[in-house]
């Protein structure tokens, strides 16, 4: 619980005061409300796996500020980082087309990470990746959308 609550109270400040959130790298992130005046909880990234027989995408939920900066950073080419967070079955979540999801609170973006978690997501879902936790080396961040579908850069 107290976990959410630094997540929520950060947002709910900064949409209240119509502030923005600024990344390291300048990027700024608007907190903009939805349409129905709700704050912005949540944001969806498409995450590209460059593979050996083409590219495989994966959708994970960003709920933090600063997970969402370094998404941007990610997509931007700003920091060379990929993905890495904890394995979820079976529901999907956001991540259509597979029996798992990222947990959004687990989700980082690192620079390095072990081998027992590269891996496409098809090996994901296959159960072909031995770790509760996945970090495709090879990821990238190829779109991120709030929660009413548009995109956010």
């Amino acid at each position: 619980m107290k976990n959410l609550a630094r997540i929520l109270r950060p947002l709910a400040v900064t949409a209240l005061a119509g502030a923005t959130l600024l990344s390291s790298a300048g990027a700024a992130v608007a907190a903009s409300p939805t349409h129905r005046g709700d704050i912005q909880l949540s944001y969806v990234a498409v995450v590209r796996v460059a593979i050996g027989t083409g590219d495989q995408d994966f959708r994970v939920r960003i709920t933090d500020p600063e997970t969402l900066n370094a998404a941007l950073d990610n997509k931007e080419g700003r920091k060379r980082t990929h993905i890495h967070g904890l394995v979820v079955r079976p529901k999907p979540d956001v991540n259509k087309g597979y029996h798992w999801h990222l947990d959004p609170a687990s989700i980082g973006f690192v620079e390095s990470s072990i081998e027992v978690c590269d891996g496409s997501p098809a090996d994901v879902e296959k159960g072909a990746v031995t770790s509760d936790y996945y970090c495709p080396w090879s990821s990238r961040v190829v779109e991120v959308w709030d929660n009413s579908g548009a995109a956010v850069r």
